[in-house]
């Protein structure tokens, strides 16, 4: 039994209710709750380590976490590793951004993909929902009653379908009430709240297996996001990567297909990776070959990714519409930012020394157990008077309707902050047209091929008049729980027509 679990006994519950933040992540998964006011963060079965994301599946058990990434190496197979990064996609987009992903993936009867396991086809929502069960029967075990309320943290960059699936996730591991809320609004949040901090603050949040950028002013309790920038298909795995097809070419030993091969090397090049944030050297044996990788070659490896990571910055601050030099704090979040090259880039790009300011690894949950408590009434008080604030978040992406010849108009644009509600007026295209088709799209292309699809519906029974003549109406708005409606009305004949997308995330 774990130091953890050895305290149950000793707790003094003041409320018969309990809300959680959990930071669902690439590589490790947190969750945060409150106990006598002050914020508490599961550190797993051993100290100071966190819930590994990974999942194994043999003919009759689960295994998550700790003990399924001791033996994942022994079969590949029944392990599964970094999901996050597989959510939101096809299965011919996980072959092509990841050609050498292990699994054997499948769809079923509702077209959601599965991984072939020893248990069957299992979907990537029931994966996760998996791994967010654990996080809430160690946390149950501990306060000794039923969790079902929770936020949970996604990447700002997350899409309508990403964000869809983790809280379909939530919603089968047993939690009712869920939102969810960007990770770098998150650790904004704990800096807020934990250091009573104003002004323009910069989260540079580089994790596992996404990279996202949030600037948000600080003033009198108010937490208003300016801007949103990111990429969720860049982060640590990506260095791993890249340090793991190093090895091959300097040692001559090439993985190929040998997949069992591959992941070993993948957890060297990670053990490696994380040795050179505190080594200028290290040693190495890979099968028979024995040699040493120094920060100055992983450096080289990874500068064009870190390079990326700065012209996001860069784009993010222009959105924001500030100058680099008024933003006052920059918040370093994810493990991959303990990198030094990483602060070291951010050092010269804003002249001043970059410093971490709170923990990297557990501001996002501590940012997410907050606002849960906050959001949801519980124990209100742990924060002072001093520390209440109001969070003004923004839409992550641009919202529109398709035009004729394949082009978007846009009507809500992004980083737009919630509530928001804006019409718009068009007609149609053809004589004595009767029917309209709104088709709700989300994205920054100019193009429909190039944006996500979030829904379509039509407008009938409109009064046949020559092309250009009906005034049709589309107002699209976003509530305060990041719920979208759009409306569309003909003037004359005042027909209507809605659809509501819940695509955005939930939270206020």
């Amino acid at each position: 039994m774990s130091e953890f679990q050895k305290k149950t006994s000793l707790v003094n519950l003041e409320t018969k209710t309990c809300s959680v933040g959990i930071d669902f992540g690439t590589t490790y998964s947190l969750i945060g709750f409150l106990l006598n006011k002050k914020i508490q963060i599961f550190s797993g079965e051993r100290e100071n380590t966190f819930l590994p994301s990974i999942v194994r599946y043999e003919k009759n058990k689960i295994i998550i976490g700790e003990k399924a990434e001791e033996i994942n190496n022994k079969n590949y197979l029944r392990t599964i590793f970094s999901i996050k990064r597989l959510l939101g996609k096809s299965i011919q987009e996980i072959k092509n951004l990841f050609p050498k992903v292990p699994y054997i993936f499948l769809y079923d009867k509702d077209q959601e993909i599965c991984i072939k396991t020893e248990q069957g086809k299992v979907s990537l929502v029931k994966i996760i929902s998996e791994i967010l069960k654990t996080l809430l029967k160690k946390v149950e075990f501990f306060l000794e009653k039923k969790i079902d309320t929770a936020v949970i943290t996604v990447p700002s960059y997350f899409d309508n379908i990403q964000r869809k699936k983790i809280k379909n996730a939530a919603i089968l591991s047993g939690l009712k009430n869920i939102r969810l809320l960007n990770e770098p609004t998150a650790a904004a949040i704990a800096y807020g709240c934990h250091f009573q901090k104003k002004g323009i603050i910069l989260v540079y949040d580089l994790g596992g297996g996404t990279f996202d950028i949030s600037i948000l002013k600080i003033n009198q309790g108010i937490f208003e996001v300016l801007s949103t920038s990111g990429d969720p298909q860049l982060g640590g795995d990506d260095f791993d990567e890249l340090l793991s097809k190093y090895i091959e070419r300097k040692s001559n030993i090439f993985t190929k297909e040998n997949f069992f091969l591959k992941r070993k090397l993948l957890n060297l090049a990670k053990k490696i990776k994380l040795k050179l944030s505190n080594k200028e050297n290290v040693l190495i044996e890979f099968e028979n070959w024995k040699g040493n990788i120094n920060r100055f070659e992983f450096e080289n490896l990874i500068e064009p990714l870190v390079e990326k990571t700065l012209v996001l910055l860069r784009y993010s601050i222009k959105e924001a519409l500030i100058k680099k030099e008024e933003i006052t704090n920059i918040i370093m979040v994810g493990g991959s930012t303990y990198i030094p090259l990483i602060k070291e880039k951010l050092s010269l790009f804003f002249k001043k020394k970059i410093e971490f300011s709170i923990d990297p690894d557990k501001a996002v949950s501590i940012g997410a157990t907050i606002q849960s408590n906050l959001l949801f009434n519980y124990q209100q008080n742990f924060l002072s008077k001093e520390n209440k604030f109001i969070l003004l978040d923004v839409v992550s992406f641009s919202l529109g309707i398709e035009l004729m010849g394949g082009r978007v108009e846009k009507i809500i644009d992004k980083n737009s902050t919630i509530p928001i509600s804006i019409s718009k007026e068009f007609t149609t295209s053809k004589e004595n047209q009767t029917v309209i088709m709104i088709h709700i799209l989300q994205g920054e292309d100019s193009f429909v091929k190039n944006c996500r699809s979030l829904g379509k519906f039509f407008l009938r029974g409109i009064k046949k008049q020559a092309a250009g003549v009906p005034r049709i109406i589309v107002k699209f708005n976003v509530d305060e729980s990041g719920f979208l409606q759009v409306n569309a009305s003909e003037k004359e004949t005042n027909i209507k027509a809605s659809i509501k997308v819940d695509f955005l995330h939930t939270i206020i």
